[in-house]
């Protein structure tokens, strides 16, 4: 199944899921004012929200198969007189969604004929295909989902429904039907799934009412619709209470700041576990990525959540599920369809019980919704039964499964402890390092390393080979086409240039520390420690320049191969070098910020920042790197030597720093903002 395929099938389901999620002023579709009809007392009039679950026809044909054709060789044999005389054979089911219903066409072959002297006599044989048209219907009980026959016949090999054909269909119908009424689709564990969950979402004095929401859910109503079979599921919710008057919200107290932090950390651990979980069962690189870009938008609006939370008015994880989920469900719906049915199965549970949780925020808003860590939990074992809860607890530590699912690779080997500040006694043993790499030669030397105004040029030469050697060193993958590798390369040295004006440390009064903006981006690349935990070492990110470089350089290549290159946007826009420009505006923003250098209505603090990595990116294309002196107020830049030894470290190390005046702005103009995110 192409890509193409799968995108259609999930837009075909959006299209018709309930609009619950949306705000109570705009619910004119999936959701039914049932007064007067489901209730006897207008006062305690509920409104019925509809949940639809979207079956692929791929998902029906395995189900098929596991539940009919389970003879040898995945074939029905529908009718046999165990004599091997009579004989009709089913093999190769194929479904399609049409004309408002399912039609099951399988392969053919029957045998008809007479036993006389232990032996049978053929009168008959015949091949073909069986076509089957069936409705989907509810079954009384109401959670299963049931298929009836409406019209069936065989058809020959040649195509036409020949007469014997026909006189056979009459002798075997009465055989052939029973069998596959044996199929339908059994939805008692996703009702009860989703049961369970409700009442976990809300605070204790909203128990009764969610209480009496779970016991209202049901199947209600089963159509053939845009190519595949929707079941509606539906819960009555409580009347609206009258809110209460608005008040302005008291500025958070340390405690609840704590919690707000904690509340996203665990959205966060949840979201990541799923995701992953998602990409290991999809085979499609495409899904993948779209997957990481959910993951790392989020993290990134955790980010800006973080730094503004002013007031107590907003439930954080409660909006970031509000912002997440549809980008989310529309992946996991396309992973569903190519998935064995019991897999299949829990995944359409797990979007169905999201979906009631948005039908949920919109519609009843006085219940008081809270995406507890225990619901939080429960959703996540919809998806992975086995979870391992230990795997939903926030962690910091580098996780191999992330890093290969998402193509980056082992992890980077984490370099050694850094040396002590007092850096005199190790200094001159700088020679037991000639024979590292030459990125780890420079970022041993680079790294504590404040310079003064007389040694800033050789630290710009020798941080401009390091950033060149992290950006040679991740090209080694060979995942970027060789046209492209002197932009990246200018794009590594822009990048780092517009982040932290090529600084990994910077002086605190008396203490060397490494760059930290407010957000938590940290390092000459800026990378943000939530944005990328589990990628990579916290703790290197912060103490080592190469580490850092080589990580900014490989978040800088994901963007570029994965997403610009992938979406064409060099295509689109006509200009090679935008890029560069997409591929800056993702480092900083996350994947959804790909086209806002170029899009109208852009923030003007997103626009500022674009336009100044724009001015590093042409400086350095043109070759005046090193114009990066500039941040630091000298007014011509840094001449460059005649000769650029980009591979080799320098044999000497810098003599013990004293501080420049504080650099200028890099350009980011906003601080707050994760970088690398």
């Amino acid at each position: 199944m192409t890509i193409d395929t799968l995108r259609g099938n999930a837009a075909a389901t959006a299209r018709m899921r309930s609009i619950g999620r949306r705000r109570r002023h705009d619910k004119t579709v999936g959701l039914h004012l049932l007064c007067g009809l489901l209730l006897a007392s207008p006062p305690l009039c509920a409104e019925q929200a509809r949940i639809p679950m979207g079956f692929h026809p791929d998902f029906l044909r395995q189900l098929l198969i596991d539940q009919v054709y389970t003879d040898a060789e995945q074939t029905a044999r529908v009718w046999d007189d165990g004599k091997e005389c009579n004989s009709l054979v089913l093999s190769n089911p194929r479904v399609a969604a049409e004309n408002g219903r399912l039609r099951i066409t399988s392969d053919g072959a029957a045998r008809v004929g007479t036993a006389a002297a232990g032996h049978c006599l053929t009168l008959m044989e015949w091949s073909g295909s069986l076509e089957v048209i069936e409705e989907p219907v509810i079954g009384a009980a109401g959670d299963v989902l049931e298929f009836k026959i409406v019209d069936s016949h065989l058809v020959d090999a040649a195509g036409g429904e020949r007469s014997a054909a026909g006189k056979l269909w009459d002798w075997v119908k009465a055989y052939v039907h029973p069998r596959l009424a044996d199929f339908r689709v059994d939805l008692k564990p996703t009702l009860q799934q989703i049961r369970e969950l409700v009442p976990t979402l809300f605070p204790g004095e909203n128990q009764a009412p969610a209480d009496a929401l779970v016991r209202s859910l049901t199947l209600t109503g089963a159509a053939v619709e845009e190519g595949q079979l929707v079941v509606v599921l539906a819960f009555e919710l409580p009347p609206e209470s009258t809110p209460a008057p608005a008040r302005a919200e008291a500025p958070l107290t340390p405690g609840e700041l704590a919690q707000w932090s904690a509340n996203l950390d665990q959205w966060d651990a949840f979201l990541t576990e799923s995701v992953m979980q998602a990409a290991a069962d999809s085979e499609l690189s495409e899904i993948r990525f779209e997957l990481l870009a959910v993951l790392l938008d989020a993290r990134s609006r955790i980010v800006t959540l973080l730094s503004e939370p002013t007031t107590g008015g907003r439930e954080p994880v409660r909006e970031l599920f509000i912002e997440t989920w549809d980008r989310l469900a529309t992946l996991l719906r396309s992973i569903s369809a190519s998935l064995p049915p019991r897999s299949a199965l829990r995944y359409l549970t797990f979007v169905s019980a999201g979906d009631a949780v948005g039908a949920i925020d919109a519609l009843a808003p006085q219940l008081g919704l809270e995406l507890s860590t225990d619901g939080l939990r429960r959703m996540a074992r919809m998806l992975s039964p086995e979870i391992d809860l230990d795997t939903l607890r926030y962690r910091h530590e580098v996780d191999p499964r992330l890093r290969r699912l998402f193509q980056f690779g082992p992890p980077l080997p984490v370099p050694d402890e850094p040396p002590p500040e007092d850096q005199s006694w190790w200094w001159p043993l700088r020679p037991a390092w000639a024979g590292e790499k030459a990125e780890r030669a420079l970022a041993v030397r680079l790294n504590r390393w404040i310079p003064t105004t007389k040694e800033l040029p050789d630290y710009l030469r020798l941080v401009r080979d390091l950033l060149d050697q992290s950006a040679a060193d991740t090209l080694q993958g060979g995942r970027l086409d060789n046209a492209y590798q002197g932009l990246f390369r200018d794009l590594v040295l822009a990048t780092a240039w517009q982040e932290s004006c090529w600084r990994q440390f910077i002086r605190k009064g008396k203490e060397i520390k490494p760059m930290m903006s407010s957000s938590g981006s940290v390092g000459i690349m800026q990378i943000n420690q939530r944005v990328w935990r589990g990628f990579y070492e916290v703790q290197a990110l912060r103490s080592d320049i190469g580490y850092n470089a080589i990580a900014g350089s490989e978040i800088l290549l994901h963007y570029l191969v994965d997403y610009a290159l992938k979406k064409n946007e060099h295509r689109e826009t006509g200009r090679v070098d935008n890029l560069a420009r997409a591929t800056y505006a993702m480092y900083n923003g996350g994947p959804s910020h790909m086209r806002r250098y170029r899009k109208k209505g852009t923030a003007a603090s997103l626009k500022k920042i674009d336009s100044a990595f724009w001015k590093k990116y042409r400086s350095v294309q043109s070759g005046n790197d090193l114009a990066v002196a500039e941040c630091f107020g000298l007014s011509q830049p840094v001449a460059s030597p005649p000769t650029k030894p980009r591979q080799k470290a320098p044999d000497t190390g810098p003599a013990k720093p004293t501080p420049l005046q504080p650099p200028r702005s890099s350009g980011t103009a906003n601080p707050g903002k994760a970088s690398a995110g």
